[in-house]
């Protein structure tokens, strides 16, 4: 299980608070609305653009270009980064390097049926998949 630290290494500073130290301070950030500056550091760390992470969550281009104006993620919205800043946090912990987890989140895996890693992101189901193909990865089993 991912630790919040591994996270927020990924994401950056999420609100004006405190970072959360624990899972139930996390879900209450997420709640709260995360930063818009956290998909900044989230392109930032894996060299995604903002709109190819938007396109990788089933966010609108539009609708987040507003919420970069007010500087601030709805509830929804600050679940689904998390998600992808989970995923990526996992693959580096799993590759060592971020340049390499983005590299392999880019593509085709014959564990998940030819699919793009990237492009499973959308749903929760989905990058629990990718997840599943990292912790295998992590104890040497192929994938």
């Amino acid at each position: 299980m991912l630790e919040t630290a591994q996270i927020l290494q990924v994401l950056g500073k999420v609100s004006k608070s405190p970072p959360p130290t624990n899972n139930l301070e996390w879900a209450l950030a997420l709640r709260a609305g995360l930063n818009y500056m956290t998909v900044t550091a989230l392109a930032r760390h894996t060299g995604f653009t903002p709109q190819r992470i938007f396109a990788a969550v089933n966010l609108s281009a539009r609708t987040m270009e507003r919420r970069k104006k007010q500087k601030k993620l709805s509830a929804d919205e600050s679940q689904k980064i998390a998600r992808f800043a989970r995923v990526v946090a996992l693959g580096d912990a799993v590759f060592e390097d971020p340049h390499v987890t983005s590299r392999w989140l880019e593509r085709a895996n014959l564990a998940l049926g030819g699919l793009v890693p990237l492009d499973l992101l959308d749903t929760e189901e989905g990058a629990r998949e990718v997840e599943s193909v990292l912790r295998r990865l992590e104890y040497g089993i192929y994938s």
